[in-house]
């Protein structure tokens, strides 16, 4: 009996030293505080998919403070400084100039449509040939909620109101939008826009409704104007060191693919048009003003786009990308084709 629980025993102690030699942690940068809800919202519930999808023996450890600030953070999962980061595209706007084409204003006011659209052009058309991307696996992508035209003092609804206004931009959207009006740009994370409203070095921010309450933007601009389909929006990516994770087994890296990618990229659609419902509710109740914009405001920001349009495909060609036309012609079919399933449901 003794000789059999003995065996027994070894059994298990085999098998739980094979389980804890096979589990992997993934270390996670994030530069912005846990209780924000791109973390408590959409990373860390993703971190318990992956944790159920590979029956734990691959688990994320978010990192008690970032390893750098966001524009650096493609480089810490490239470098494999961090195993999973995630950060903006157009932090580097140079290097990243091709996924522009997710930026372009006057798209959903659906994050999940933006975001599904994006991942899957990305995908079809992007995913094997961009150079730029060497030394990832992006995870997911995400579209933060239209993003719109916030003032400190004076609603800006005609381009002339712009004039002359210093604001916070943090793309090259936002930049060009404000030069044709006449603005100047101040260049700057979204993080940095309390601080610099607060002491009057600009007069308003392009911000996303979200935005109003994440980072407490309503206790410093009283108005925003709010344009269908955005002013301009915003692409994120959530990536991960390309080494680290092909040094996971096969068996969890498809079980971390089949909840990452287009799940992932909806789900955190989802929860920033749910961010952005919250956004807006809590600067309605700070007595912040809504205003729509006029027809020569819309008019100028068309402009933009049809002019923005050119630099990408322009921008992609440069990149390597074959048929830029056909992958922007396609975006915008998958924005309609998305708008319309919401739309239905």
């Amino acid at each position: 009996m003794n000789k059999v629980l003995s065996g027994m025993a070894a059994a298990a102690f085999t098998l739980l030293a094979s389980h804890s030699a096979s589990a992997q942690e993934l270390s996670v940068s994030t530069w912005l505080p846990m209780g924000h809800h791109i973390n408590a919202g959409i990373l860390e519930p993703y971190a318990k998919r992956v944790s159920e999808a590979t029956d734990g023996r691959v688990t994320l450890n978010f990192l008690g403070k970032p390893l750098g600030s966001p524009a650096e953070h493609f480089e810490l999962a490239r470098k494999g400084l961090a195993d999973i980061t995630w950060s903006n595209f157009t932090y580097e706007p140079k290097r990243f100039a091709v996924f522009t084409l997710f930026e372009l204003p006057l798209l959903s006011d659906s994050s999940e449509v933006n975001s599904v659209a994006a991942w899957n052009t990305y995908e079809k058309f992007l995913a094997s040939s961009l150079s730029v991307l060497e030394g990832v696996e992006i995870l997911g992508l995400m579209q933060l909620d239209p993003g719109m035209i916030n003032m400190r003092d004076t609603a800006a609804v005609k381009p002339e109101d712009l004039a002359g206004k210093k604001m916070r931009a943090g793309g090259p959207i936002q930049s060009a939008l404000l030069e044709k009006a006449g603005g100047v740009s101040v260049s700057a994370p979204q993080s940095k826009s309390y601080e610099l409203l607060s002491t009057g070095v600009v007069d308003g921010t392009f911000a996303n409704t979200e935005a109003l309450y994440g980072f407490k933007l309503f206790e410093v601009v009283k108005h925003q104007t709010a344009v269908k389909g955005g002013a301009y929006n915003g692409i994120f990516f959530i990536a991960m060191n390309k080494k680290r994770f092909d040094s996971l087994s096969e068996e969890d890296r498809q079980a971390i693919r089949g909840v990452s990618g287009i799940e992932l990229s909806r789900a955190a659609g989802i929860d920033w048009d749910q961010s952005s419902a919250a956004g807006g509710s809590a600067a309605e109740k700070a007595g912040m003003t809504f205003s729509e914009p006029s027809e020569e405001l819309l008019s100028l920001i068309r402009e933009v786009r049809t002019e923005q349009e050119q630099v990408w495909i322009e921008s992609a060609k440069a990149a390597g990308v074959e048929n830029p036309q056909e992958v922007m012609d396609f975006f915008y079919a998958e924005i309609e084709r998305l708008d319309a399933e919401r739309a239905s449901r």
